[in-house]
């Protein structure tokens, strides 16, 4: 008979805690479950002497699964210093509230799998994001395969791009550019070939005159700041 149930446990030296449910199949409080976290389950079975569980609730699967997530948004567990429990939720559950089957967390899982992570101050290696963007490329995200923005959202990104951003903002930005040396073309130099080649097709390119203020150059910096933007566009 399956008894699922909330539990928590305790860190007896610092008071810190941590809170779970167990709601596998033909589970119950004595089974000799300790819990999913990577962090606690190897702290209890280090030093058990020095935690302690306490049942919360015994109830269905889904009560149990409610509970928990109501218990950690309550307290709100993620951003709570005493707290072991790194989310206020579960993948468990779908947005509906229902809970997903073993089959559905495997797939999302599996496409989780080998994402760069975007988390504030966590940086990935750069044969990692190598790898990622060649991926990405092969196997272009099907969200938007085949599909268009359209002029008012691409008008809204070009806003959000063109955005002030802050001094500290920019002091970041910066450090983060100086900090990486992998980042663009930081630290490399061409050789004396490449840079003959680069001169001479620089000087083949056409040259284009701003309509508005009359400036001239080759290429397509000249866009930056002249035709459509130029200063005296809307003069």
């Amino acid at each position: 008979m399956t008894q699922a149930f909330v539990y928590r446990w305790t860190e007896l030296s610092t008071g810190k805690w941590y809170i779970g449910s167990h709601t596998s199949k033909g589970c119950h409080p004595d089974d000799g479950y300790i819990c999913s976290s990577r962090i606690v389950k190897p702290l209890i079975l280090s030093n058990p002497d020095n935690w302690s569980r306490v049942i919360l609730a015994i109830g269905s699967p889904l009560d149990m699964r409610q509970l928990e997530t109501e218990l950690l948004i309550n307290s709100n567990a993620s951003h709570n210093p005493m707290s072991y429990n790194l989310t206020n939720g579960s993948i468990k559950f779908s947005r509906s509230r229902r809970p997903l089957s073993e089959q559905a967390r495997k797939k999302i899982s599996q496409a989780h799998r080998g994402r760069v992570s975007n988390r504030k101050g966590q940086r990935q290696p750069p044969e990692f994001v190598a790898a990622h963007r060649q991926r990405m490329l092969a196997n272009p995200p099907r969200a938007m395969l085949g599909r268009h923005h359209t002029e008012e959202a691409k008008k809204k990104i070009a806003e959000y791009q063109r955005r002030p951003k802050s001094p500290e903002t920019r002091a970041r930005m910066s450090q983060a550019q100086s900090s990486n040396p992998t980042l663009g073309m930081l630290g490399k130099t061409h050789n004396e070939d490449t840079r003959t080649q680069m001169s001479e097709s620089a000087r083949n390119l056409p040259l284009k005159t701003c309509p508005h203020c009359g400036f001239e150059s080759r290429g397509n910096a000249i866009y930056r700041y002249h035709f459509d933007r130029c200063k005296l566009a809307s003069k």
